[in-house]
Parts: C-alpha cells; structure tokens; sequence
C-alpha cells in the first residue's frame, strides 16, 4: 500500500514523500522524518501508478550490470555513497528518487530507493550483516542474470501463444460484425432468396450479442476477473489445461531455489531465510511461504513443508533427505534442482505456448468458417425472386 507522508526535511522545507509500506508505522520510519518533523501521513490510492511511471523499475539485465559494477567498488574499499553516484552518471537509464536516495545510507537502502529487486535487496541486507557485501552483491548479480535468461525462455512460448489467442479472438470479434449486418440485410431483402444454415445463424447471432448485449460481455469479463482465482483453481485440473498448472509450480520452485541458494551460502538458517523470502514475494507464494515460516517454528524440516502440492515434483524430490545430506552436499543438489527445474521451465513453457497456439487458431477457425459457411457460400446461392 501507497502513503504519502509530509514532512519538514534537514533544510527546514515541507517536503512530500509517496511511500511503499505495509502499514502506516512502516510508512513513517521509512520516510525518514523524525515524529517531532512528521506533519501528515495519509493512503495514496494513485502514488502506486504515477511513482511507477516517473520511476519505473529498472531492468533485471541493468540491475545486474550495476550490482557487479557496485560489487567491485566495495571490495576495493571505495566510498559506496560517491562510487553510487558515479554509476548512476553512466546509467542514464535509471530513474532516481533523489530524495528517497539522499535518505539512503546502507547498499540496501540505496536499492530499495532505487526500486531494486527485493532479491537483491535482501541478499544486500544478507552481505551487510556478514561483511561479506561485495560477495553478496555479487552473488545478486549472477542471479538476476540468470532470472532474466529463465523468464525470456518462458517468454518465448509463452508470448507467441498470447498472440494467437488475441489474433483469434479479434478474427472472433471482427467477423460477426463485418459480415452479420451484410448477411442480415440480404435475409431480410423480400425480392431476393438466400439459401442459410446453422454458420449463418451463429454469424448473425454473434453480430446481434456484441451489438445488443455488450453490457452482459463485460460484466460476464468483470466477473471472470473477480473470481479469476477460484476459476483458474478448477481449469488447470482439467486434463488439457494441466500443462499451466505444471508450469506455475515449476516457476513458483525454480524461484525458490535461486533465492534461498544464496542465503543457505551466507549461513542465513531457514526462519530467518523465509522471513526475507516472503518479503520478496506477494499473494500465493507469500501465502505458501507463510505457512512453511508457521511450520518451521514448529520444527518441522524443510524437505517435509516442501512436500506439498503447492510446489513441483522435482523440488519434492530433490529436498528429500535434504538435512542429512553435508553442507557442500546441500550446495551441490539445489544447483542441480536449479538446473533440472530451468530445463523443465523450458519444456513446459514450449507446451503452454503450443496449447494457446492450439486454442487461438482454434477461436479464429470457428471465427473463418463462419464467414465461409456462414456468408461466402450462401452468397453463391442468392438469387432474386
């Protein structure tokens, strides 16, 4: 949630502040006003949109490419706040809050400021309490790199598919009221006879639907998107939607890995490793880490809150008998669930693609096939009368 927090700044100025927070307490110790200089703090519904759009969140491949610039200049012992600066000056491609970053005096708190990935942020935080931070940021860095190369090998089935779907779904649209009003016009002539079928009737149908009924279109799409979640809870346990639901398990584990990999490196033990994972994400896999947080308190292993449904079968397999396993052992097996997990992401993701390839062209060849039976080959039977 957005506060906008008012107060009087070091120079004696009523400054504004939009805030990302939990609550209002967190708004207030993160705007940085003492309470005796705190005037106002009230809900922004807007800030989440304007703030992202005059500073929008940096790339995954430039806040890699900065995070290992940084990371050379902490090891060798240069002044984070100028050498920051210096980045910035050849970044010309961020978009800095300056008065959020003038705040910011730890690595992790110019990230925040700089709308890093709340990965990054965490293992900074990670490297500051270790004094290993140029490792840390270092280690953020191939991750982040390794992120981006994950989520463009989803990508590539993934948005082809999407584009399917939109092209037949626009063919769906299109069709009927191009060639309805034609096909209407022409049954309703009394000097003229048309020989039609059942395309026809649908062509005609879908025409009058979008044109009378639009109102019952979109509230059938507002309420889609209301209970989208309990929709989407069914659909994947049909067999053919099944291959989404293999997917978002495969992602929800590969991230989970990735970042817990370099807590579990920095000797972070695993409540204090879920507490800054859930930081990181939001609605259910914060909810799922939550819950494994309840667990571990209660003193149940890792390898046994992970065997669940909620995460993919490689991920189950590969945490079993986790504990017993040596530290350098530990190591090895999540980078090779990292690996197994990327090449199933790669897999799945081509089949996602290839069913919404599947139920575009799909839509587009009713759509087609209404316009040829539907319009084109009854044309061919008009005569006059």
């Amino acid at each position: 949630m957005w506060f906008r927090v008012k107060g009087i700044d070091n120079e004696g100025k009523l400054v504004s502040r939009k805030i990302d927070a939990d609550s209002e307490t967190m708004a207030i110790s993160l705007s940085g006003f003492s309470t005796a200089r705190l005037e106002s703090v009230k809900p922004d519904m807007f800030a989440a949109f304007l703030y992202e759009a005059q500073y929008p969140t940096p790339t995954l491949r430039d806040q890699a490419l900065f995070l290992s610039s940084l990371s050379s200049l902490v090891i060798s012992g240069q002044n984070i706040q100028e050498g920051v600066q210096r980045l910035l000056a050849i970044n010309t491609q961020f978009k800095v809050d300056k008065a959020a970053l003038d705040q910011a005096i730890t690595v992790s708190s110019i990230l925040t400021a700089l709308r890093f990935s709340p990965m990054a942020i965490t293992l900074a935080e990670v490297g500051e309490q270790s004094g290993q931070l140029g490792e840390s940021l270092s280690k953020s860095a191939d991750t982040l790199i390794r992120d981006e190369e994950i989520k463009a090998e989803m990508g590539k089935g993934v948005i082809s598919g999407f584009v399917m779907i939109g092209i037949g779904f626009l063919i769906f649209i299109v069709a009927p009221l191009m060639f309805g009003p034609l096909l209407e016009g022409i049954m309703a002539e009394e000097n003229v006879t048309i020989r039609t079928g059942i395309w026809s009737e649908i062509l005609v149908g879908l025409k009058v639907f979008y044109i009378s009924y639009w109102q019952l279109a979109i509230g059938m799409i507002a309420i889609v998107g209301a209970f989208h979640k309990i929709i989407w809870k069914y659909m994947v346990r049909v067999p053919g939607f099944r291959v989404f639901l293999e997917l978002q398990l495969l992602v929800r584990s590969l991230r989970f890995v990735m970042a817990y990999l370099p807590l579990y490196q920095a000797g972070i033990v695993l409540d204090k490793a879920l507490v800054m994972l859930v930081r990181q994400e939001k609605g259910d896999n914060e909810k799922i880490l939550k819950e494994m947080m309840v667990s571990v308190s209660q003193g149940q292993t890792l390898s046994h809150v992970i065997d669940t449904d909620e995460w993919s079968g490689i991920l189950r397999t590969g945490f079993s008998g986790f504990e017993k396993l040596e530290v350098t052992a530990r190591v090895t097996v999540l980078e090779n669930m990292i690996s197994v997990l990327r090449l199933q992401q790669g897999v799945f993701s081509n089949r996602v693609g290839v069913a919404m390839k599947t139920i575009g062209m799909l839509v587009a060849l009713v759509a087609i096939l209404s316009i040829v039976f539907g319009f084109m080959i009854p044309m061919q039977s008009l005569k006059p009368t």
